[in-house]
């Protein structure tokens, strides 16, 4: 029931803080919480499992217990800021939240499955909070738009460009036209470096939320906003092929592909 007990408020702390990130410190809280929840993760089942011998004091058999479960947590964070890097630099994919906690919803229960096997049924109700909690998390993950889905997303959309029309939203730096989204719309942006492009084109306002850069850099799809409504020109680069489609008045989706082989 301790165990139990600690996870449940594990849990509801960690789904309190992704649900209200941006009104609670966004990440640099939740990373802690995230930590916090994994050593328990890998913490619990070893308790359970009555393999660390008692006999050298309480304290040093539970300080022994959270070492190896811290131990085990870093190992794992560092398998995942593998994946991390091998997504960012060579896939282009973006990074989400649910890199997290996706790859421990499919063998985390193998490893409980292998810690409690001589004493599994204490573990039963451990085991259903931490799951629970861990399909909740990939569920409280703010999805990015796409295509098919853009009219859900469309009055965050129109939000950011009110934003950027009253330089509420601006490039960071001078000569500079990335820029970077508030908190709440940072899901609008796919790509790996959640920023907005905003660019003039004469007394026009063009501003690009990149979906998606495709593998091995080629090629990108992106939503554009242009305030007067005219065509997006269409510029293949060398090889490549552009596909652009008229959405509404002011907003269009783009698709760039590069031919690799010959580029």
């Amino acid at each position: 029931m301790r165990v139990s007990l600690i996870l449940l408020i594990l849990g509801i702390l960690e789904l309190t803080l992704k649900i209200f990130r941006c009104a609670l410190g966004e990440y640099y809280s939740l990373f802690w919480i995230h930590l916090i929840f994994l050593i328990a993760l890998f913490y619990w089942p070893q308790y359970l499992s009555g393999r660390f011998p008692q006999q050298t004091g309480l304290f040093s058999a539970e300080f022994r217990l959270f070492l190896s479960a811290a131990i085990k947590a870093a190992y794992y964070l560092l398998f995942v800021s593998v994946i991390f890097v091998l997504i960012l630099f060579i896939f282009r994919k973006a990074i989400t939240d649910s890199m997290l906690f996706l790859p421990m919803v499919l063998f985390w229960p193998i490893y409980v499955f292998e810690q409690t096997k001589p004493n599994f049924k204490p573990a039963i109700l451990p085991f259903t909070i931490s799951m629970v909690t861990m399909v909740a998390i990939q569920f409280t993950n703010p999805a990015n738009p796409k295509l098919e889905t853009f009219n859900v997303y469309l009055k965050d959309f129109e939000a950011v460009v009110s934003m950027v029309k009253n330089l509420e939203i601006k490039p960071d730096d001078a000569g500079e036209s990335e820029a970077e989204l508030p908190c709440q719309y940072r899901h609008l942006v796919g790509c790996p470096n959640r920023r907005i492009r905003i660019e003039n084109a004469g007394n026009a306002k063009v501003i690009y939320f990149c979906n998606e850069i495709k593998m091995w850099g080629a090629g990108r799809e992106e939503f554009i906003y242009r305030s007067d409504g005219k065509d997006i020109p269409v510029k293949p680069a060398g090889n490549g092929k552009v596909e652009i489609r008229k959405l509404r008045d002011n907003w269009f989706w783009k698709v760039e592909k590069f031919d690799s082989a010959n580029g």
